[in-house]
């Protein structure tokens, strides 16, 4: 019998205002794609705020920075 794997994104965000984390994971990128149009609600504190990709965090960015 052959392993099945499915594909999982994980989207980390950090609150503006209490700076505290949470993770929000999807099997399907494009039923993501509609959030970033949205306010997102801090789970800890309540702030709501527009959400928008941290530039820095890109993977191939992370591997090239300076030592």
């Amino acid at each position: 019998m052959t392993h099945l794997y499915s594909i999982e994104t994980i989207h980390h965000f950090t609150c503006s205002e209490c700076k505290n984390w949470w993770s929000y994971a999807s099997t399907h990128f494009p039923a993501f794609s509609h959030l970033k149009q949205l306010k997102a609600s801090c789970p800890h504190c309540g702030h709501k705020d527009d959400i928008e990709e941290d530039q820095k965090s890109r993977l191939g960015e992370w591997h090239n920075r300076p030592a």
